[in-house]
């Protein structure tokens, strides 16, 4: 797993109309700048230069750091709550999808949560973790994701409900086979 304290930065990801990402997140502490802002997890345009903040689709806030959010225009209070009690010292397998260039669907554990029709901002970079961090900018802020990563994999294509819940079911029960 990786666990990184400021952040990851993937290359060379797709921003086309239909794609699907999934991971295994764990968090160590759930601690945030502030309620209303919360920590970010996941952008989807992570330019070294230029990199739009706004387009955070997965982060968490609350008093505590306990409402995991996805979607949202821009920051992440705008997110649906996903996960209202996002705990630390767990596992959580999530799979974001999006086609038809607008559609998003989010999915915990194997199951889908929401599905939200927006615009993001995306680029063929990604952040994990802190977007002002992994900048350089030296943002000492606490906005970014104090955890793990694991079992990344990416598909061009938007994978189905079943494939979703087969790829959880593949990986809880087998380890970390993502093909059974």
């Amino acid at each position: 797993s990786l666990d990184y304290a400021n952040g990851i930065q993937l290359t060379s990801m797709p921003n086309s109309s239909a794609w699907s990402f999934s991971f295994q997140l764990y968090l160590h502490n759930d601690q945030i700048w502030s309620s209303s802002d919360g920590a970010g997890i996941l952008w989807l345009d992570g330019r070294t230069s230029g990199g739009a903040a706004g387009s955070v689709i997965l982060g968490y806030d609350g008093n505590s750091g306990d409402n995991l959010r996805f979607g949202g225009n821009g920051w992440i209070s705008d997110g649906s709550i996903v996960e209202s009690s996002f705990a630390e010292q767990q596992w959580y397998h999530m799979v974001i999808t999006k086609s038809n260039s607008t559609t998003w669907k989010f999915y915990l554990n194997g199951s889908l949560i929401t599905t939200r029709t927006e615009t993001m901002t995306e680029s063929a970079t990604w952040m994990i973790g802190n977007y002002s961090r992994i900048n350089g900018n030296g943002n000492a802020n606490a906005h970014y994701f104090r955890g793990k990563v694991d079992e990344l994999a990416i598909w061009h294509r938007t994978l189905t409900a079943a494939e979703v819940s087969a790829i959880y079911t593949a990986q809880n029960t087998n380890g970390n086979r993502l093909i059974t």
